[in-house]
Order: structure tokens, then sequence, then C-alpha cells
């Protein structure tokens, strides 16, 4: 190839890469709109989990946000899960497996990331062990739980489940917040509870959860995360700042819209966000609502509840048996009438008896519960007859017995 061909060619691919570079530039600055996470609260509302990515250089402005189905357009309510009214619960694993991650990096690593928080955002921090304890309550802004981040030390045992139970519990003092829970662990699991019964109960909670995890095995918590919509990062603790980082930019990046559940079983409906550059949407399918969770603590008081049911099954039972017992003792004998075929025959031959209620059709009564009435009147008539014949009787022999005058002879 000569000189003057290499130019022009060199020449060629200057002006291709300048052409090129703002349709490339453009592309990589688009920005993409994924459903993480479709959940059911316990008030019958959908909340959809999204994020945007890239994630947006000013916050999102009113009405960004709307949600049509079959071309109508839906009430909803949008937020990002990171905002000044955002109630933020921090679960820290301060068991003694996790006292040389404490000290490694994570306290400095959960400093980082409670001071990227928004100023507004209420905080609570919760020491994960057995028994879970709130060492910082619910307040706005985080000196409170620096203060008590800074003075952890690891010791014990943990109770992770529980201190979940323990976070809801806090985040359910504020509602109408995106409530977000931020774990810091080295177990592998939350102690027993299964994987989906516990990012079950998280979702039906309506959390986000983020976790950084330095455990071995990261599978458990990446799976109750995604369930909720947030994520799990796997963490040496001497990487820990850099591992709160980026949990403070994955949030910063999902944001939630909530709506009424329409009474369609399987709706869809259409997510649509302006982001200023332009607008995307998503479509999703909204399937009927699940089943009621409740939120266990412990597993000894999982236990003892079933017994408490179980005792309290058997005493209802008892009750009931005692009662319909008494009411049998208690109840007077009836006597009822001998069957019809039975009958015996009325006391006094001849003596018919009707009804006439009906005067149009008389209906004889050969019941015997008539039958004691006749014969105690017709036994009064002929008592009555006796008793006169015998006065009688007695008037006429004295009468005969005495005397009768006889004038004395001449």
């Amino acid at each position: 190839m000569s000189m003057s061909s290499r130019k022009v060619l060199a020449l060629a691919m200057a002006v291709s890469a300048v052409l090129l570079s703002p349709a490339t530039a453009q592309a990589a600055a688009d920005p993409q709109l994924r459903v993480l996470a479709v959940r059911s609260t316990a008030d019958h509302e959908v909340s959809l989990v999204y994020q945007l990515q890239p994630m947006p250089l000013a916050p999102l402005p009113q009405g960004a946000v709307t949600v049509t189905s079959g071309g109508t357009t839906r009430p909803a309510t949008a937020s990002a899960i990171l905002s000044d009214r955002t109630a933020l619960a921090f679960i820290i694993d301060t068991s003694a497996g996790a006292a040389a991650s404490l000290q490694g990096g994570g306290l400095s690593g959960m400093a980082s990331f409670l001071l990227q928080l928004p100023p507004q955002a209420s905080t609570t921090v919760i020491a994960d062990r057995r028994p879970p304890a709130v060492i910082a309550p619910n307040s706005v802004g985080v000196a409170d739980a620096l203060r008590a981040t800074s003075a952890l030390r690891g010791g014990g045992t943990r109770a992770t489940s529980d201190a979940v139970t323990l976070a809801l519990r806090q985040l359910a003092s504020t509602p109408g917040t995106p409530p977000v829970i931020v774990l810091y662990t080295s177990a592998p699991n939350a102690g027993g509870e299964p994987a989906a019964e516990l990012g079950d109960r998280l979702r039906r909670a309506n959390a986000v959860l983020a976790v950084v995890d330095t455990s071995p095995d990261p599978g458990y918590w990446s799976d109750v995360a995604r369930a909720t919509g947030g994520f799990a990062i796997t963490s040496a603790p001497e990487q820990a700042i850099t591992s709160f980082d980026a949990v403070a930019d994955g949030l910063r990046s999902r944001y939630t819209v909530s709506l009424a559940r329409s009474a369609v079983a399987d709706e869809k409906v259409d997510l649509r966000v302006d982001t200023g550059p332009r607008v995307v949407t998503a479509a999703v399918a909204v399937g009927p609502e699940p089943a009621a969770v409740g939120t266990p603590g412990a597993g000894e008081d999982t236990g003892r509840s079933w017994v408490w049911l179980l005792g309290a099954g058997l005493l209802a039972v008892l009750v009931a048996v005692g009662i319909v017992l008494w009411e049998r003792r208690a109840r007077p004998e009836v006597q009822t009438a001998p069957p019809p075929e039975v009958l015996r025959e009325p006391a006094l031959p001849g003596v018919r008896v009707f009804d006439v209620a009906d005067p149009a059709g008389p209906r004889e009564i050969t019941n015997s519960l008539f039958e004691p009435r006749i014969e105690r009147e017709a036994r009064a008539r002929q008592e009555a007859g006796s008793r006169q014949k015998a006065g009688s009787a007695e008037g006429s022999v004295g009468h005969q017995s005495e005397p009768p005058d006889v004038p004395p002879s001449a």
C-alpha cells in the first residue's frame, strides 16, 4: 500500500471515529430500566422495585413515574429507596465470630456508609446477638448510629432471624416511608429460617434488604436479598469500605412505586419513567395476591405458639362437652306420646272428640291426651250420682224406723 493510500485510510478512520463517537457515548449514557421485584404488601397494594442504570444525575421530578393498565393511568406513589423519607435499620453481627470482621475494617466501612445517607433519613442500629438489641433507637440523622457502631465489640452468639424481626418492628413504627434493612454479617444464613421464608417476610413488609457478607458461602443472602429487590455483596473485612460504598450506590439506583391491587387476577401494567434525557418503559405482570405469611420470632417461640394453640383447642373441646352434658342433666324429661300404632283406646267407649278449628272440616281427635279429662269428668258425674242416691236411701230408712204416733187406747 502506497503512502498516499495509507494517509487516505487513516483520514477515513479518523472521520468515522469522530462521527460515531457521539452515538456511542449517547448509547452508553441511555438509561436502562429493570424491574427487580414485585411485592404484595399487607394492605392489598402492589409495590414494584426497579433500577435505573446508569443512575440519574438529579432526583426524578414529581410525575416522572406513571403506571398504566389497559390504556388507563393508575394512581401510584413513587419514591427513591434512599431519600430524606427513608427509614433504615442497620443490623450488625456482633457475635464472637464477627469480632475479626468488625476490627478488620467493618467499623470503618459502616461509618463510611452512614455518612453517605440523606441527612433527614431516620436510622436504627440493631446488634445481632442473643437476644438482639436496639443499640441506637430510631432518630433522624446518623449521629447516634455513628456513636453506637464505633463502640461495638464481638462476643456471644448471633440470632439473625430474630434481629430481622426486631428491625421490621422498628420500621413499622414509621409508616409511609420506604423501609430499608442493611445487614453486615459473617453468618452464612439466618440461623435456621429458610431463605424463601425470610425473603417472603421482608417482601410482604415492603422492605428492601442489602447485605455485606463476609462468610465463605454467599448463596443464602443473595437469594433473600434478591427476593426484596435488593442485593448482597461478598466482601473481605479489609475491603469493607469499598463494599459499603457499593451498597450506597446500589441503593441510590433503586426506586419503588406502589399502587392498589386490581381485581384482575393476572393484571399486566406498564411502568413509564421519564429520566429527562429519555423515557424508558417496562411491562410488568402482577400475579394474584399470595397467602399471608406471619412474622415468626425465634424457633423456640414458634414452638411455644403451637403448644398454646393446641392447649387452647383441647380446652375449648372440653368446655363444649361439659356444657352439653350439663344441659342434658338439667333439661326436664319430656314424656312423649307413644307411637300411633300403640295408642290405647279411649276409656269411655262411644265418646268421640272433635277439633272444630275448621268448621268446614272438623277433625276427630283420637290422641289419648284427651282421655284423662274425659275419664275424670265421667267419674265425677258417677260419684255425684252415687252420693245423691245414697242420701236418698238413708232418708227413706230413717223415716220408716220411727214408730208412728198412736193415740192411747181407750
